[in-house]
């Protein structure tokens, strides 16, 4: 009887298990076939920004073309040539940039650069890793070739020169004074990126983009060099090297050197943390690379209320380099469309949101800074 009655209990507790398993199994159908058959639109109005689909090894391509569409002036620039056949490259830029901020977009493909650029003889390895900072040369390399017949009948000093303007392109003073005679030498560069290196203190858990730049910016001391005025009775001597961005440009790419080399031959990659600002003021910067020994307490110290500050610029999108220095993968931190407060995190056609304090303070490799508009704050 006993044996009858554990039977029965046990079939019993089957047919619950079997409920339960069908219903779970049952709602988990539904809730695929909802997302697969759902309507498109409402599938498409669930991204905050589009992806980018990655046949092969093109996450390096991906999270360059995301940070610069997050870029306004890369997007209204580029968006110049997009009809214009005659540039090949800053034609399929300007579509794809203007595609990647559209929301009603799900995913796209940036096979159209590729193709773009093999037309203009730069034959990108997809099917094996690569570096975006090389591929960042890659863009500046296409686009002054194209933009370099513009240039010589364009006066660049003009309205029509200023809109054809790369807008990471900018121009940097390096100044060389002599510690002995005081004689000064200046030379006016062009850039279209800045490359930031990490103090030597390897073991540095954390830095700040303000510090990696004060570093960059200040008196660089060179020993037993050639002084053009006194070097012929004194012999070598001692001279100071200030570098100081003289044209600020509309968007500012830091790029954060993270490979190291040891005297062995061996490399490896710097884990470093950047912690980033929103707001990034120039102008404040060089006032202390200027007045070192100043009371900081009497420059200002708030962004938000310098209110005739050009050199102001805020934090666009950000490039994290997943990995260690052999291999690894891209992805970006980039603003909402819509909601410019929020943020994503972009890898490939996976899109999802982001606290801003994790794009804050992250491994950056890259950081894509653009020229403020002063009367509106940002909040997250």
């Amino acid at each position: 009887l006993n044996m009858k009655l554990d039977m029965r209990v046990i079939k019993t507790m089957d047919r619950q298990c079997l409920m339960i398993v069908g219903t779970v199994t049952a709602a988990s159908i539904i809730a695929l076939a909802l997302f697969f058959f759902m309507d498109s639109k409402e599938r498409k109005r669930l991204r905050k920004v589009p992806g980018l689909y990655n046949y092969g090894s093109v996450c390096f391509v991906n999270s360059l073309l995301q940070s610069l569409a997050s870029c306004s002036s890369f997007v209204s620039w580029s968006a110049q040539f997009s009809n214009n056949e005659e540039y090949c490259f800053l034609k399929a830029l300007g579509i794809i940039l203007q595609e990647l901020n559209d929301h009603s977009k799900y995913a796209l493909s940036s096979q159209i650069i590729i193709n773009s650029l093999k037309q203009r003889g730069w034959n990108l390895e997809t099917n094996i890793q690569q570096d975006v900072h090389e591929l960042l040369n890659v863009f500046d390399s296409a686009w002054d070739e194209e933009l370099s017949p513009l240039f010589k009948t364009v006066d660049i000093n003009s309205d029509a020169g200023e809109a054809i303007q790369v807008p990471s392109h900018g121009k940097i003073r390096s100044e060389t004074v002599c510690h002995a005679c005081s004689h000064k030498t200046s030379n006016l560069e062009d850039f279209g990126a800045v490359t930031l290196n990490f103090p030597t203190n390897i073991n540095m858990p954390s830095i700040s983009l303000e510090e990696c730049l004060l570093c960059y910016m200040k008196p660089e001391c060179l020993l037993d060099a050639i002084c053009e005025n006194c070097s012929s009775v004194t012999g070598n001597v001692k001279m100071y090297k200030t570098l100081k961005f003289e044209i600020h440009p509309k968007c500012f790419i830091f790029i954060f050197q993270r490979l190291m080399w040891l005297p062995s031959g061996m490399s490896f990659k710097i884990a470093t943390v950047v912690n980033l600002p929103e707001l990034l003021d120039l102008q404040h910067l060089a006032e202390i690379v200027r007045h070192p020994k100043a009371d900081q307490s009497t420059l200002p110290s708030n962004p938000s209320l310098r209110s005739c500050n050009d050199k102001l610029y805020r934090l666009e999108a950000v490039i994290v380099h997943r990995g260690n220095h052999q291999y690894g993968h891209f992805i970006t931190y980039r603003r909402d469309i819509d909601n410019q407060s929020l943020w994503c995190a972009v890898s490939d056609d996976e899109v999802k949101p982001i606290q801003f304090d994790s794009v804050a303070s992250c491994q950056a490799y890259m950081a894509f800074y653009e020229k403020a508009k002063i009367e509106s704050n940002s909040e997250h």
